[in-house]
């Protein structure tokens, strides 16, 4: 389009000259007058060439910074729903059996509960301290790697780089909070039989006397009831992931596409 632009230009230059140097049938008109418009009409042409070529450069750097934008974001929709997979897996799906397990054990200790299966109930209070050892493995794979390529700047959308940063930042803030925390539950237990929730028959018949003996001593029951309450701590916090979290997504669903 430029090269016709210019073809253009040059013929009303020629136009404009004396017949005996262009070989058109003309009138005469100032040659530096023409000379001017014609060096003028070039220039234009230059800006708009090169006006065109930067909007052309900045609809490709648009399209790159979308697409990738798009792919953070679908990169992002993956990593919290493994956050929450794992969440409800480990925490939400166990705790009505942990905190009944735990009631069982104060219960026994209380005189309240008569066992029926010893090699059950014993498992059951071995039970009791599943996630006591609170190791929160979000996964941040893509969020650390906006943080450190400052791939921020390509989600457009202000909310949702806000929101984005906020719900890590408080998966930062229960981490500090919360992890490796533990009451010595675990300890307890498995000192004085192992636990293993695969194989109900592991323990031998001495350590079932002896953690059956163990389980009516204070410390138990005292370390119980941290247990307990360790675990409701951890399932709220576990719920308010999950709610933030699932926000989250309705935001980001809205923004793919």
């Amino acid at each position: 389009m430029i090269k016709l632009f210019r073809k253009i230009r040059l013929n009303q230059f020629l136009e404009g000259l004396p017949t005996e140097q262009t070989g058109l049938p003309t009138g005469q008109v100032g040659k530096t007058s023409r000379y001017l418009k014609y060096a003028l009409g070039e220039i234009i042409l230059v800006v708009i060439g090169i006006l065109i070529a930067l909007q052309i450069n900045l609809w490709n750097e648009n399209r790159k910074n979308h697409a990738l934008e798009q792919a953070y974001l679908k990169s992002l929709y993956e990593d919290i729903h493994k956050d929450i997979d794992v969440i409800n897996k480990n925490i939400i799906n166990r705790h009505d059996r942990k905190i009944a397990a735990l009631e069982m054990g104060k219960a026994y200790y209380q005189g309240k509960y008569k066992i029926k299966d010893t090699v059950s109930f014993l498992n059951e209070i071995g039970y009791g301290g599943v996630y006591g050892r609170i190791v929160w493995g979000f996964e941040k794979t893509t969020y650390n790697e906006l943080i450190s390529t400052g791939g921020f700047r390509i989600i457009s959308n202000d909310s949702l780089r806000k929101a984005i940063a906020n719900y890590y930042l408080m998966l930062n803030r229960i981490s500090e909070a919360s992890s490796n925390k533990e009451t010595g539950y675990i300890s307890f237990a498995n000192s004085r039989a192992p636990f293993d929730s695969k194989n109900p028959e592991f323990k031998s018949d001495f350590d079932r006397k002896f953690l059956l003996k163990s389980l009516n001593t204070q410390e138990f029951y005292e370390l119980a009831n941290l247990e307990m309450a360790l675990g409701n701590s951890v399932k709220y916090a576990a719920e308010d992931i999950i709610t933030k979290a699932q926000a989250l997504l309705r935001i980001i669903e809205s923004t793919m596409e």
